[in-house]
């Protein structure tokens, strides 16, 4: 505690000596200004987020949400697969795995394929449809639920075109990439409508003996249409459809220290059936409407369902692990390591089991926003009330089952063995929420301030088939946040409280409380024309931090979507962000910095039964796994007239795959440098290369759920953009 007031004072202190040196001009408003084509637009209100905005999304040239959101300081991401199909995201200090603990949205909307009874995201949006990211951190995620601790991203999709057009990308890259997106659309006598659709493939830099695919392929189709209902554009009604597929030959199934000094990209026999396959669906129907120039509502109506099998190596047959083996793989586990390899062929209880994760989602509600301006008085410059409410229901099908294989010269051949139920994986989740939220802003003088509160009421059901015992649970949970800035010119001070909740969910025993915590920040800002910074302190008091035991933590069938209470946990630390554009003559250099500090650590002792922190006791100071205490992105470019290069460094230090000592992996501190030059014939046409990890640099990005697993190796992609 005394480090997080230490770090708090210091922030205070370094405002105030900046605050004082500013020209003394008054100002209600900031403006948001472009650094750059490459920028972090800093908020421009208390309850805006950080926007990540299309030019940025563009000239990453990458399908991976992980790298893109590394320009923004305190997000931290858990590599995975190397390509960014299942995002790991957490928001200062919470855990990364599967992003289920931030707030995921697609314009304002729960995007996640069960946001209250599953929230994990095995559903991500393609990157390609992305017109801007909104990052929320602490108090201003306050009104954007159910989860609450860290903060909520806001995907925003693909804007209508002004004029009939069509654009094009198409690219080409390592390991037999390619990728084309294409978009079409016009803007009416009072129509807008805009189609669009994604194609990606690639083989996969990971290699299996047999030579048996590791790729992937990714498509997205959509559809969205727009009436003008006034003439003026200040009532409108929108339609939207959106179909994604994937099929993905990823598995859990990692590789021993040993191997990865020798080939980081090799893959195990054990993984050569390994499949993801999804679709996802989606449609919406929004209406809104502008009242006057300070106030408007919209009401949608949304559902989505999504479907996902996930065929892959669980276990051996005898109930063997695979972490315990290749923990161990030149002493006891000798045999069950060749097996894995393919280099010896299994038999009785070395055969090899399947586990086939088949689950249903669906997520659907309606969902009403608005903002009302209030009078002005002589002392205020600004005064409104945003409010809104969510009827929300999902739910999740569990049909798990297992198949038997032997290892075979090399190969997995089906035993006689018929395939059975997975009894941990017979079930249903569901959960109905009634959300309501109001933000009051008020601006007077130099002062912004705003009040949120967040209330959600959670009735939720689990269903267990095969005895038919149902479980139901009953959440009321309140999210009061309180935000202040004051500001001198482009320069601005901030702070922040909130109390953040994430839910308990279906299903879980008694004992299993919500996640909470109480979240401070305090930073400063400034804006001019040719640059900008920004300094932030956070503290985050956890008075119960909760784990959930999934598959793809290492968590075994009957402890799966398991909770477990693990006490007081104490995170803080300072984010730093800052850009400009000097020019050298007619040569402009643009530079970008994103560096994160983080504490995150447990301030408890106490027993924990979760694989994703541990099994055994937990000790106080011990590390929360995978948050990095250092992470740092800088780019610096050379621009001049229609070309640009660019080159982007990106660095973490140690983590941990888990919080007690014995038995805890260090993830090695690793640092990327990527390369990118472009050239813009005209306004409609330009063409990129671009190399990913340029040295070539082999790096662990996580030991989940079994086993060393790698970053992406070097990689080239090539590519054009065009309007017609």
């Amino acid at each position: 505690m005394k480090n997080s007031i230490s770090i708090l004072i210091f922030i205070t202190f370094l405002s105030y000596q900046l605050a004082f040196a500013q020209e003394n001009t008054t100002k209600s408003r900031m403006d948001t200004i472009s650094i750059y084509d490459e920028d972090l637009i800093l908020p421009e209100e208390l309850n805006e987020g950080y926007t990540i905005d299309k030019t940025v999304i563009e000239s990453s040239k990458t399908g991976d949400v992980h790298q893109v959101l590394k320009t923004v300081p305190g997000v931290f991401v858990q590599e995975e697969e190397g390509h960014g199909h299942r995002p790991n995201i957490g928001l200062r200090g919470t855990h990364p795995h599967r992003s289920k603990k931030i707030t995921l949205m697609e314009d304002g909307i729960l995007i996640a394929p069960a946001p209250y009874s599953a929230p994990a995201a095995y559903y991500f949006p393609i990157m390609d449809n992305l017109n801007s990211i909104e990052v929320f951190k602490g108090p201003r995620s306050t009104k954007y639920g159910p989860n609450s601790i860290g903060g909520s991203l806001d995907l925003k999709t693909r804007s209508y075109f002004e004029d009939k057009n069509v654009s094009g990308k198409f690219n080409l890259g390592s390991y037999n990439e390619k990728k084309a997106d294409v978009a079409y659309g016009d803007t009416l006598k009072g129509w807008s409508w805009l189609l669009h659709s994604t194609y990606n493939e690639s083989d996969g830099f990971k290699k299996l003996d047999n030579e048996n695919d590791t790729g992937f392929s990714k498509t997205s189709v959509g559809l969205k249409v727009k009436k003008n209902l006034d003439g003026t554009g200040d009532k409108s009604l929108e339609a939207r459809f959106q179909y994604s597929g994937e099929v993905s030959h990823e598995s859990y199934l990692g590789i021993s220290s040993d191997d990865f000094a020798k080939d980081p990209l090799q893959r195990y026999s054990a993984s050569q059936n390994d499949l993801f396959t999804t679709n996802h669906r989606q449609y919406q129907l929004k209406y809104s409407q502008a009242i006057n120039d300070s106030s408007f509502y919209s009401l949608t109506a949304y559902n989505h369902q999504f479907e996902r099998l996930w065929s892959k190596f669980e276990s051996f047959s005898d109930g063997t692990s695979p972490s315990a083996v290749l923990t161990n793989p030149k002493g006891t586990y000798t045999e069950y390591f060749d097996i894995l390899k393919g280099r010896q062929n299994s038999a009785g209880g070395q055969n090899l089991v399947l586990g086939n994760n088949d689950r249903r989602y669906i997520s659907q509600g309606l969902q009403l926003d608005s903002s009302i301006g209030l009078p002005i008085s002589k002392n205020i410059s600004f005064q409104s009330i945003d409010w809104g409410f969510r009827f929300h229901y999902d739910e999740i099908v569990r049909k798990q089952t297992k198949d038997e294989f032997s290892m075979t010269d090399g190969s997995l051949v089906k035993t006689s063995t018929p395939r059975s139920l997975d009894l941990h994986g017979q079930n249903k989740d569901q959960s109905f929420s009634q959300s309501v939220y109001s933000t009051y802003n008020l601006n007077f003088h130099n002062f912004e301030t705003a009040t949120t509160l967040r209330y959600d009421y959670v009735q939720s059901e689990h269903l267990n088939h095969i005895n038919r015992i149902k479980v139901k649970n009953f959440e009321n949970l309140f999210t009061p946040g309180f935000q202040l800035a004051y500001n001198l010119s482009k320069f601005q001070t901030f702070a922040g409280i909130n109390r953040g909740l994430n839910l308990v969910g279906p299903g879980q025993e008694s004992q299993v409380k919500p996640e909470e915590s109480l979240n401070y920040e305090l930073g400063l800002r400034k804006k001019e024309k040719s640059y900008y910074y920004e300094l932030v302190g956070f503290v985050s008091e956890y008075s119960n931090i909760v784990s959930v035991c999934t598959f793809s933590s290492g968590c075994s069938s009957d402890l799966v979507d398991k909770k477990f209470n693990g006490g007081k946990a104490n995170i803080y630390g300072a984010e730093l962000s800052g850009g400009m554009k000097p020019y050298l003559d007619s040569l402009a250099l643009p530079i970008h910095a994103s560096i994160t500090f983080t504490s995150a650590k447990f301030s408890n002792e106490f027993e924990s039964g979760s694989n994703e922190w541990g099994l055994g006791m937990i000790q106080k100071g011990d590390p929360l796994p995978y948050i990095p205490e250092f992470q740092a992105q800088f780019s610096i470019g050379l621009q001049k007239n229609k070309w640009l290069i660019e080159n982007t460094i990106k660095y973490q230090s140690k983590s941990y795959d888990q919080a007690i000592a014995i038995g805890r992996k260090t993830i090695s501190p690793y640092g990327v440098v990527d390369l990118k030059g472009e050239y813009n014939w005209d306004k409609s046409l330009s063409t990129f290369i671009k190399v990913n990890n340029i040295l070539n640099n082999e790096y662990v990005v996580s030991y989940r759920p079994f086993g060393a697993r790698p970053g992406q190796p070097l990689t080239v992609i090539a590519g054009v953009s065009m309007d017609l």
